[in-house]
């Protein structure tokens, strides 16, 4: 059974430089699409990583790619996010070559284990895999699903509301319920190409007070995310934890991908360090 609480919970918030997609918002999103994210220090801007998307949809259902790579372009982690279109649950699988954790939400032995689901993770090759059953819970909300989530209740955050979402962390094998509050609207800027709105994730718990807040800025006309700020699951090479802020600019948006372009994206070996 999964826990709702655990101590360290730091790592609850970090779970969303992984989870939140970066991908288009929009009332109806459709077609293929290919984009570049820019993870930079909060300190002193220097350029840690990069993460590249690409999104296919056909009939009802979307598939995404996403390549974590070094400065240099070379690719160190995947994940794959399937599901349906605005599915606010879909299942993935991230692994990162670096020390071999994996995670993510796949169909499970019902016979075996009782679900139709089970969330699992491992977190180094040399540690066994841990899983459990996904909950049957009501408004549950795993991965990219959370950008889903903004896109279904866009109106209502706008209307000032905060939604508490019960975000399932399988680092923790857990769910947690996360405030989503915010919707401050933002001026048009060069840097933003447009109006924004920035939204604010915390913890939905009396020591919320303790977890940092993720801060999440979407352009107001087609409701792409254009900025992530937070802390990143991204490790430092010492294993450290790296406060990032990751950019989406208009610039890094491309044509969309054809099914061999994805192919062949995701056929690229991962490397095991970055260069320095």
């Amino acid at each position: 059974m999964l826990a709702r609480q655990c101590p360290g919970l730091l790592g609850v918030m970090t779970v969303l430089v992984w989870t939140v997609p970066a991908t288009a918002a929009a009332p109806e999103p459709s077609g293929n699409q290919h984009f570049l994210g820019i993870a930079y220090a909060t300190e002193d801007g220097r350029e840690l990583y990069r993460e590249e998307h690409w999104v296919s949809r056909k009939q009802g259902r979307e598939a995404r790619l996403v390549q974590y790579q070094c400065p240099d372009g070379s690719p160190f982690a995947r994940k794959w996010v399937r599901g349906a279109t605005d599915d606010p649950a879909p299942d993935f699988d991230l692994y990162d070559h670096r020390d071999q954790y994996r995670e993510g939400v796949r169909r499970a032995d019902a016979q075996r284990t009782g679900a139709a689901r089970e969330v699992y993770v491992q977190k180094s090759g040399t540690q066994r895999p841990q899983s459990v059953p996904v909950p049957a819970q009501p408004g549950l909300v795993i991965d990219a699903g959370f950008d889903a989530y903004v896109r279904t209740h866009w109106a209502a955050l706008l209307a000032s509301q905060e939604p508490v979402v019960p975000f399932l962390v399988p680092s923790r094998l857990a769910v947690y319920d996360l405030k989503l509050s915010g919707a401050e609207s933002r001026p048009a800027t060069a840097a933003d190409d447009g109006p924004v709105y920035r939204f604010r994730l915390k913890l939905d718990a009396w020591y919320g007070f303790a977890t940092p807040a993720v801060l999440m800025t979407y352009t107001a006309s087609d409701r792409r995310l254009r900025r992530f700020e937070g802390v990143s699951n991204i490790r430092s090479a010492n294993g450290g934890s790296l406060n990032v802020r990751i950019e989406f600019p208009p610039s890094e948006r491309y044509a969309a991908p054809s099914q061999e372009d994805i192919n062949a994206a995701a056929a690229q070996p991962l490397v095991p360090r970055c260069a320095g």
